[in-house]
């Protein structure tokens, strides 16, 4: 791809000196607005990848081989003061799990402003106004609540949408959405999508979407990779991803979370698919 946005090669991330390789040989590249999706098991490393991306994974780990280029620049040789000019402001991160993501005591709103003064100029005042715009451009509510409520207080909705709003504040040209809507209820599952295409399409960002569902990865991405095991076996549209079965125990199946009806998920094959029976009464199940 000679124009990508970000072009990975070869990429190796070790754990343990010993043990197997967390993600191995892994290559891939996405073009600038393009939704590249990445669909795997519970530990499969694809949240290594996305951490690796950024070069924040833990002391433990130690990139073995690779090449991350951004715009042409090998961030693998950059210095920490050069990689925090672009976490947060060219390349940005939306993580699953909201609470976890903001600061327990400090106010939802100067959460997002704090982002902005990190990365531009400006005074507080006006970084508070555009992290006020920015609220009311992931589409909550009352903003004037939200900004000075403090996490606990929020819905996991509600979090999301700050959190979203964290990553779009300096306009990046990239955003890393680590299973963006995991921790969420069925219905801020479906809202939070929808606001990423939204967004997708007004502001032309590239992303990495990463999800164990096929499902939801329909929705948004252009092209779908499938990791197992720290590699990735499969890439392509997503529907070329859906007829695949079977890689190395790994089976693309309905599976029932108890909410509504069953849904296709690549699952390790310890997990129990949905029985025959209860998909053939199940008129809604997804293609």
């Amino acid at each position: 791809m000679p124009d990508a946005l970000l072009k990975v090669e070869n990429l190796t991330v070790q754990y343990c000196p010993q043990g197997r390789p967390e993600i191995a040989n892994v290559s891939f590249a996405i073009a600038p607005g393009e939704v590249l999706g990445l669909a795997g098991e519970s530990g499969c490393g694809k949240t290594t990848l996305a951490l690796s991306l950024l070069r924040l994974l833990p002391p433990s780990a130690r990139v073995v081989t690779g090449s991350i280029c951004f715009r042409g620049r090998e961030l693998m040789t950059m210095s920490e003061r050069q990689l925090e000019k672009i976490r947060g402001a060219r390349i940005s991160m939306v993580l699953q799990e909201p609470g976890i993501a903001l600061h327990p005591m400090l106010p939802a709103g100067e959460q997002v402003a704090d982002v902005i003064q990190a990365h531009k100029p400006w005074s507080r005042q006006r970084c508070r106004e555009e992290a006020v715009r920015l609220l009311l451009r992931v589409r909550l509510e009352n903003v004037g609540r939200i900004y000075a409520a403090y996490p606990h207080q929020l819905s996991g909705g509600q979090r999301q949408r700050v959190v979203i709003a964290q990553a779009l504040a300096c306009q990046p040209d990239l955003v890393i959405a680590d299973e963006p809507t995991a921790s969420l209820d069925a219905r801020a599952q479906a809202e939070i999508l929808t606001l990423l295409g939204e967004l997708r399409e007004r502001s032309g960002i590239a992303m990495l979407l990463i999800s164990h569902s096929p499902t939801v990865l329909a929705k948004l991405a252009d092209r779908v990779m499938v990791m197992h095991a720290g590699r990735i076996f499969e890439s392509g549209t997503i529907a070329g991803i859906r007829a695949y079965r079977e890689p190395d125990r790994v089976r693309l199946v309905p599976v029932s979370t108890g909410e509504g009806p069953p849904e296709l998920e690549l699952v390790p094959a310890r997990r129990r698919p949905v029985e025959p029976s209860i998909l053939r009464g199940s008129a809604r199940v997804s293609a």
